[in-house]
Formats: C-alpha cells, structure tokens, sequence
C-alpha cells in the first residue's frame, strides 16, 4: 500500500491550489478503505472516515478533517480513470511477486489474461444507454490489468483493440469470448507478442460450421482427448476436450485467420436428477496446445463472469444509480480493485467476500497495518 500512496503523491492534482483542502492521497484511499469495508454511498463513505479518523490520521494527512461527501463525490467524478487502472497494475506487480516468493507459480504455460465486458445497469436512464466495461483480467493473480467503458455492448468490438493497447501481452494467453472473434483483434494480439484462444459461434458462421465439420467427420485429425468429471450443486457435470494441431486446410480455406494454429472442442455434459444436457463449444488458438491445456484456458475465462458476479454480489453494482458516466466507471475500477483486496486478506478464517467486507467494517482499526 505503500506504493500506491507514492504513486498518488506523484499525480499532478489539477484543481485549483487555492481550492484545495483535502489532497488526492486523502480523497482517493479513504473511498478505497471505506468501500472495502462496504461503504455503498457517499454519506456511508463519510460515516467510515469520521468513526475511523482516529487510525486513518496514522496512514493520511487529513489536515483539514475529514472530507464532505459531497467534496469526494464531485473530486471522484474528475478523476482521470487512468490514475486507478494504474493503481491495481502497481497492486498487480505486489500481488505477483507475492506468489513468486511464496512459490505459487503459474499453472498455465502462458498467463491467462481473459476479456470480457459487463453491463453496469443502474447508470441506465430515460436519456442514456447503460455504461459498458470492458475489463482485461488476469485470472490468476485475481485482479484486473486494464478496463475500457462504451455506451453499447456491440461496442465491445472497438473497445478490444483500445483495452489491448494498455496492455503488455508479451507470454499472455488472450482469452475472448465471440464477440471478440474478429481477425483484426487477432492481427493485434499477435503483434502485441500474445496469443490468443477465441471462442466461435453463430456471429461467424462460416468459420462454426467448418471447425464443428473437422472433429464431427475427421476424428483422426484429433491429437489430442482430455474429460473431466465433477459433481458439484446437486449436479454431475462431464468436460471433454480436443484438439487438432494440423489447421494447414483451414488457413488455406480462411487466409483473413493466418495464424491458426490450433482447434479446440469443449463438451460439457450435465446430468441432474436424470436430465442430460450437452453444450458444445469451439475454438481458434494461435499456438498449439494439449487438451488439457485446452481446459485450463476454458475455464479459466470463466473467473472473469465470476468477478462480474461478485461485482453484483459484493458490491451490488447493478443496484447503484449514479448517473454520471466518468464516476460510475471510476466506482467500478475501485471495487474491482476492492475484491483483489479482499480476496487476498487473511481474517484468520474462512469467509464469503461479502462477510469479510461487513468483519473488517468492524474492526478496521486492526487491519489497517495489514493493508500497508
């Protein structure tokens, strides 16, 4: 955390110096504390720094008290987002190198960076579209490395290529789902040094059915097979995997995909209470892969619809109404830097995030060192 206070230090406040009673530093980790420990409006935000003003002094300047709600409502709302994505990329570098010196290493051959956008509901009115985020996700470390907001979900499209240009994708699996399966996302990603597992449906037909044809008619193509089964929430659910390495065809067919090099087939197979049900997914890899590397990738993207959930759970973003586009974007960067954190704190037991943020709402005075 101390990093982090550095780094606000080093940011250029633009208001007015005659103006300024509180400094960014102050403004900025004190909605960050307060919205760890569950704080959802900006009175509630107010309520936490004078109750813990006390300790907080011990961290922030705070020279002239506590600020107003109203004060950190209107600063939040002029705050340039980048000055938080940079905050949870120095968060992300904390976090890595944590799990490097405790020997954690990475599972995946490449690291898994999964993108997907989310819907933030209540900032949808009479007059305006809901706002979209777009957010890049590395799914190991848990926290996310880049964000993007549009005003349509079909934005996403051009948002990608933006959210990729904030990125250092250089041994980085891309994970996206079809909305991304454009060739010019792809041509970018490999350029950027990453690779790529893009998931294909119906918004490319012709792509689907030629894949779907290879592992339905040519199994002998298939080099590699690997299942999976689990039961979990009253429910047996079966995960195959395959691959093809020789796309040499398909490249030829499709020469706007140059570098495929690598089909994917994911089965899931669910059976509750007797009732089977069978999904089947495709995919275009830039790198050839095993079937249980396969998975891994799969799977893997799924913790980024994970963290849109907790999102909703946690931090009941749907459920928010501010309106204001720049600070409802800057809400979500913040809480999403907020689940890092709290997935990440140990409270001596185990907790649902949501009961953790309501323990350390409590007794963050115990905890304060801990977050430095």
């Amino acid at each position: 955390m101390n990093l982090l206070i550095t780094y606000l230090k080093s940011i250029h406040d633009r208001r007015d110096s005659w103006k300024i009673r509180h400094t960014l530093v102050d403004i900025v980790l004190l909605i960050f504390f307060a919205r760890l420990s569950g704080a959802e409006y900006w009175e509630d935000i107010e309520d936490f720094g004078k109750c813990y003003e006390h300790n907080l002094r011990s961290v922030l300047s705070l020279e002239n008290g506590i600020p107003s709600h109203d004060t950190m409502q209107r600063v939040f709302a002029t705050l340039n987002p980048d000055v938080l994505i940079n905050m949870t990329k120095i968060w992300a570098g904390i976090l890595e190198e944590a799990h490097l010196d405790e020997g954690n290493f990475s599972t995946f051959s490449k690291r898994l960076i999964a993108i997907d956008g989310k819907t933030m509901r209540g900032n949808a009115s009479a007059k305006q579209n809901p706002l979209h985020v777009v957010s890049a996700y590395a799914t190991e470390a848990g926290i996310c490395f880049g964000q993007v907001a549009t005003k349509e979900k079909s934005n996403e499209i051009t948002a990608i290529p933006e959210l990729l240009d904030q990125l250092s994708l250089k041994n980085c699996m891309i994970t996206i789902d079809a909305m991304g399966t454009q060739k010019e996302i792809a041509k970018k990603i490999i350029e950027q040094g990453g690779d790529f597992c893009l998931a294909v449906k119906e918004n490319q037909k012709g792509l689907l059915e030629d894949i779907a044809d290879c592992f339905t008619y040519d199994q002998e193509s298939v080099v590699d097979y690997y299942e999976t089964t689990e039961k979990a929430h009253g429910q047996i659910e079966t995960r195959k995997y395959e691959v093809v390495h020789d796309t040499s065809w398909f490249r030829k067919d499709h020469p706007e995909w140059p570098h495929i090099q690598c089909l994917g087939k994911a089965i899931c197979i669910t059976d509750k209470d007797g009732q089977v049900t069978q999904v089947e997914r495709y995919f275009i890899l830039s790198t050839k892969v095993l079937a249980d590397e396969l998975g891994s990738y799969v799977r893997g993207h799924w913790k980024i619809e994970s963290m849109h959930w907790l999102l909703d759970v946690v931090f009941r973003e749907d459920a928010n109404k501010t309106l204001n586009r720049q600070l409802a974007f800057n809400l979500n960067i913040i809480d999403k830097f907020c689940l890092s954190v709290l997935k990440n704190l140990d409270v001596g037991k185990k907790m649902s995030l949501r009961r953790k943020k309501f323990h350390l709402s409590m007794v963050f005075d115990r905890y304060l060192k801990s977050l430095l």
